[in-house]
């Protein structure tokens, strides 16, 4: 895939993933609208807990990591009719453990609540609400399973906009069980425990006329035994302990937050909110894209091939994020207050999140890269490497988290995770260049030299005018200013870069030119 082409396949992942985040705040709100923060939502919440971390190990990567690259050899080979193969077995074998999956969890949803929230136990109404809940929500699992196989398929095929546009498809399911069922056939948190359900089927659907067109169909086939299934169940396994690990991390993050003064805990998750939305919207958009092409040159063995497609990915993830951390930053108090503030959300709270969104906005960079350099590994079947990675990472996380929030506090916490993430994406290239050779350090140098400078014009700027902006930070004051200034921000680092020249430069031209020439991603 070209330079350009790369930037198409981003930019239709991002416009998809922009779409998903707008309709995900809609439901959010919906959420605090129908079940408030109460014992109700307590339940809820737990229940949802399940089909949350379903999502996170389907939905998110791990099954389509360890089976993009099993397919994209056969792809390469030329034998359509093994992927094809492939792809029923891998069917029947998902929704055999989904099925089981779902009568396990709905027969010990009594355990797992008393597992996931052993203080319900006191309380009877809420242990049998949320254990009610748990079993409504369970058969999401058998829908989810075979989206994320859609995904993984598309995905190798380069065709991303169905893939990125399930996860708004959920959402909406979510937003309808509110807003239709809730209050006239079933209460507010039953109704939504049913949107759950249709947002899987939903996120299924939607993909299928694409998989058809693909040349594929999602019939089950049972073959258990299929030596390339069980590659792509071994190449999983990895995947599932680093999700262990990582949530493992936040647990820890939390607990050492606990310690700290109110207000550090919920100041945390706020900014790391804020912070998903420029990671999403570029670094797992890049990471996502550019999967495909690293697996197939893996697969024809093509070692200065992947390693170009490398650095494509990387020079592209430090272009969007360096600048968006650095706008997140600049900005962060109108941003918060227009995503966050009013109600309960004062001013204290407001300048909380602010400082931990500005720790965390320093690492911007290092967790979309370390996303990039993961996929590299990947796309070699290699899923153990990022897994004994992230264990050293989160040990330098607790070190540097203890070290710092003494004297930094709730932001010493954040500051410690940019830090380790720094970290982990230095320790990820020492040995990728060990694997594969040189890795174009130098390049990336000089395209992060220059998105460093254009940044530091924008920020300037961005800081200058944040500074002289007329209007009292209310909701739509800070929605003004945030709708002038990010375009304005946006509009002025690309002149920069123009002016600075380079390879970003021809990149940036290149680009321009083939707007409306190239093929749909």
């Amino acid at each position: 895939m070209s330079r350009p082409g790369l930037l198409r396949a981003v930019g239709v992942i991002s416009s998809a993933t922009l779409v998903s985040r707008v309709v995900g705040y809609l439901r959010d709100m919906l959420l605090a609208y129908y079940l408030g923060a109460g014992g109700v939502a307590d339940c809820f919440f737990v229940a949802h807990r399940i089909p949350n971390f379903l999502r996170r190990l389907f939905g998110e990567g791990t099954l389509t990591a360890a089976f993009i690259p099993v397919l994209t050899e056969r792809l390469v080979a030329g034998e359509m009719e093994a992927a094809r193969t492939l792809i029923r077995r891998l069917a029947g074998l998902l929704l055999a453990a989904s099925t089981v999956l779902t009568i396990g969890g709905v027969a010990a949803a009594p355990w797992l609540v008393r597992i996931m929230a052993p203080g319900f136990i006191r309380q009877p109404d809420k242990l049998h609400l949320a254990v009610e809940l748990t079993r409504l929500m369970f058969p999401y699992a058998l829908f989810l399973a075979m989206a994320a196989l859609a995904m993984g398929v598309l995905q190798a095929h380069r065709r991303f906009l169905w893939p990125a546009l399930a996860p708004a498809a959920y959402n909406v399911c979510i937003i309808a069980g509110a807003v239709v069922l809730a209050d006239r056939w079933l209460s507010p948190a039953r109704a939504i425990a049913v949107g759950v359900v249709a947002g899987g089927l939903a996120q299924l659907l939607i993909q299928l006329p694409a998989v058809r067109r693909a040349g594929y169909r999602l019939r089950p086939a049972w073959h258990p035994r299929d030596p390339a299934v069980w590659r792509v169940v071994r190449l999983m396994g990895p995947g599932i302990l680093g999700l262990a690990i990582l949530q493992v991390n936040i647990l820890i993050s939390t607990l050492l937050a606990s310690f700290l003064p109110d207000g550090a805990v919920s100041y945390l998750y706020y900014g790391d909110r804020v912070m998903e939305f420029p990671l999403g919207l570029f670094g797992i958009a890049i990471a996502t894209a550019v999967l495909p092409d690293l697996a197939g040159h893996a697969a024809r063995g093509d070692t200065a091939a992947l390693l170009e497609a490398l650095r494509r990915a990387l020079q592209l993830c430090l272009l969007a994020m360096i600048p968006a951390g650095v706008g997140m930053a600049v900005l962060a108090r109108p941003i918060i207050a227009l995503l966050f503030g009013g109600g309960a959300f004062s001013a204290a709270d407001v300048a909380g999140t602010r400082s931990a969104l500005i720790a965390f906005a320093a690492g911007g960079w290092a967790y979309a890269t370390v996303k990039v350099a993961i996929q590299a590994m990947y796309a070699q079947q290699d899923t153990v490497t990022p897994v004994r990675t992230g264990a050293v990472t989160v040990a330098v996380d607790v070190a540097l988290s203890l070290a710092l929030m003494g004297p930094l506090a709730h932001a010493g916490l954040a500051l410690a995770t940019s830090l380790a993430a720094t970290f982990q994406f230095g320790l990820l290239m020492v040995l990728l260049r060990r694997r594969l050779g040189p890795l174009g350090g130098q390049a990336l140098a000089l395209t992060a030299g220059r998105a460093l400078a254009a940044s530091g014009g924008m920020a300037l700027f961005c800081g200058l005018a944040d500074r002289h902006w007329p209007t009292p930070p209310g909701r739509l004051e800070a929605l003004t200013e945030v709708a002038v200034l990010i375009p304005a921000a946006a509009g002025l680092y690309v002149a920069l870069l123009l002016l600075f020249g380079g390879e970003e430069r021809r990149w940036l031209l290149r680009l321009w030119g083939s707007v409306g020439g190239g093929r749909s991603a």
